[in-house]
């Protein structure tokens, strides 16, 4: 197959997600004016700022920890140098993708082990952050309203609030037992193509201890709340006194919503019109909210994305993409 047609569909989809892109920003700005949201910027604290730079560290570190720990499963001969690699090249690969999906590429910086329990390991990496934010942002649905948050929808209550209150509990159960889902994923898996591989993959969610999966749950609780407040300091540090649980609960719905809307390159705008429409609950301006956004991606996405840069060129390529009979 002539290589050059092969690749015209994946040319395509880059193209069209690169116009939405540039679409949901246009609109963004149509909506909010950039001199608004500069304006902002521009209002921030300084004491607040370098509150929110320190805690740049316990949001990455957190969430490095809970990588490194999956990934030196992959096998003795993985070395610490593709351990780090992996961890900022996923930042790269994930912002060139919607819904930051391409980072689950960290797997490709793994090198020494087999490519398959590497994948299956970074799908474990990345569920833990689905778990908690979804499981969290169900919860925060039922929770936000009975602190004076305003939502731009009528919630129902009643059934409707236990049943996402349950649902949210159980998928913050799924990170602590997650070999529930590889059972039930078991089941499916020998039907798809590459049914070998896949199951290899799954193994490595099965071997994950319920007092592991505590503690990999902790990990990306505590990143997580520490992401929350950095983005509750900067609007705070921009003159809106929001209160600080309150307002990390809006953010969660903010970070729940743009992760499930995974349309845009790296979700970028779709965050910012999501951040409008949760903070506007607790009387956060729409040009404040955009901006708090922009910042907050700039330091924990875009910033870590440029330093995963240099290491894409040390990733494994995909044998299937290939000739398909190396063994991964």
């Amino acid at each position: 197959m002539d290589t050059s047609v092969a690749k015209r569909p994946r040319l395509l989809k880059t193209v069209v997600r690169v116009l939405i892109t540039a679409i949901v920003f246009a609109l963004l700005f149509w909506q909010v004016s950039w001199n608004s949201v500069w304006s902002a910027i521009g209002k921030l604290d300084g004491g607040y700022f370098a509150l929110v730079i320190l805690l740049c560290l316990p949001t990455q570190y957190f969430q490095y920890l809970r990588w490194a720990y999956l990934a030196r499963q992959a096998g003795p001969d993985v070395r610490n140098t593709d351990i780090h690699k992996g961890y900022w090249v996923g930042y790269t690969l994930g912002l060139l993708t919607p819904g930051r999906i391409g980072t689950y590429g960290r797997a490709l910086a793994l090198q020494n082990c087999s490519l398959a329990r590497a994948a299956g390991l970074t799908i474990v990496e990345r569920s833990y952050s689905a778990f908690v934010l979804n499981g969290l942002g169900l919860i925060a649905l039922v929770v936000l309203p009975m602190m004076g948050w305003l939502s731009p929808v009528t919630l129902p209550g009643g059934p409707f609030s236990v049943i996402l209150v349950l649902a949210g509990t159980l998928l913050i159960g799924l990170g602590v037992f997650p070999s529930l889902l590889a059972r039930a994923l078991r089941r499916i898996v020998h039907r798809l193509p590459f049914a070998e591989k896949l199951e290899r993959a799954l193994a490595a969610v099965q071997e994950i201890t319920p007092v592991q999966g505590s503690l990999l749950t902790v990990l990306a609780v505590i990143a997580l709340g520490s992401s929350l407040l950095q983005f509750v300091l900067i609007v705070r540090g921009m003159g809106v006194e929001v209160p600080y649980v309150a307002g990390m609960l809006a953010v969660l719905l903010n970070f729940f919503l743009k992760g499930n809307i995974p349309i845009s390159i790296g979700s970028i705008g779709v965050g910012e019109w999501t951040a409008m429409l949760c903070l506007a609950g607790l009387g956060v301006e729409a040009s404040v909210a955009v901006a708090a956004s922009l910042l907050l991606f700039f330091l924990n996405v875009f910033l870590p994305s440029i330093v995963g840069l240099p290491f894409l060129t040390s990733l494994r390529s995909i044998p299937s993409l290939k000739q398909r009979t190396t063994p991964a």
